[in-house]
């Protein structure tokens, strides 16, 4: 796989995780129990550390790919969103937070399945333990068995 190849995976996981951290810190926000808030803070923050991290491997490879255009808005996993904050409904934010971290899921493993170097693959597996930990806790959460 070539640099262009590698960075063009990377920045794709950027818009990932930086779209998890502004679902989470509205989720947060949004959030009437102070245990939930706190979790979601904690995984805004997990994501802006990922995306710091992804960053540096963009520039280790090159990074001469453009950064992905703003978006403005939410697409992906976190689409519906916006209308459950609207709403206020505790179980329907949960619920976007895990669609969230299922398409996160999905976005790592199709990293994973490509060809990387290493320290790639190393980076984006630690990572991807970490979102799917994330998923399980928000699944939890989210079916009542806390």
């Amino acid at each position: 796989m070539d640099n262009r190849a590698i960075v063009s995976v990377v920045q794709s996981l950027i818009e990932t995780v930086e779209e998890d951290q502004e679902g989470y810190r509205l989720a947060a926000e949004a959030s009437g129990r102070s245990d939930v808030r706190l979790l979601f803070i904690h995984y805004a923050k997990q994501r802006e550390e990922f995306s710091v991290e992804l960053h540096r491997l963009e520039r280790a490879y090159g990074g001469d790919l453009p950064d992905p255009p703003l978006r403005g808005g939410f697409t992906h996993g976190w689409s519906h969103l916006p209308e459950a904050l609207k709403g206020g409904d505790s179980h329907a934010i949960l619920t976007e937070c895990e669609r969230g971290e299922g398409y996160a899921i999905g976005a790592y493993r199709k990293a994973l399945s490509q060809e990387l170097p290493l320290d790639v693959q190393m980076i984006i597996g630690a990572q991807s333990l970490e979102v799917k930990a994330a998923h399980d806790k928000v699944r939890y959460l989210c079916c009542g068995h806390n």
